[in-house]
């Protein structure tokens, strides 16, 4: 896997995972300044990169501990990356998230203020961010 540097933030701290067969975009590596846990999240690329442009906003990502792989299920399927995330990070993953199925595209906007509240969220619990303003719903709620 390869990693640029987004265009998009001044920061080190985010990169543009690519296939090593190709330049296909098969992730995100979202990172803050501070060590901490490594978080998997997996979703549809439809959710994923609308996900990524939100958490590239937060003004305190810089300050955040630990990272974020944000990963598109479908490219990593096509592109035949059937390692352990381990393999791919050559970090130890401390928990995984799935993103909420997206659906029909009328959708699409749901199911990405889900999934971006639910990294949030999980991001709080491992205390990765301090979580102010971040409300703790129940794990079995879908939305």
């Amino acid at each position: 896997m390869c990693a640029q540097q987004s265009k998009n933030l001044n920061s080190n701290f985010v990169e543009i995972l690519t296939s090593d067969k190709s330049a296909i975009v098969i992730g995100y590596r979202i990172g803050g300044s501070n060590t901490g846990p490594n978080i998997w999240v997996t979703g549809s690329k439809r959710i994923t990169t609308p996900i990524y442009e939100c958490l590239l906003r937060l003004p305190t990502l810089p300050w955040m501990r630990g990272t974020i792989y944000l990963m598109n299920l479908g490219v990593l399927d096509q592109n035949e990356l059937s390692k352990p995330p381990e393999c791919v990070t050559n970090e130890t993953i401390d928990d995984f998230l799935f993103l909420p199925f997206d659906g029909p595209p009328e959708n699409t906007d749901i199911a990405v203020r889900a999934g971006y509240r639910s990294i949030l969220q999980l991001c709080t619990q491992l205390g990765m961010i301090s979580g102010r303003g971040i409300s703790q719903r129940s794990q079995n709620r879908v939305n």
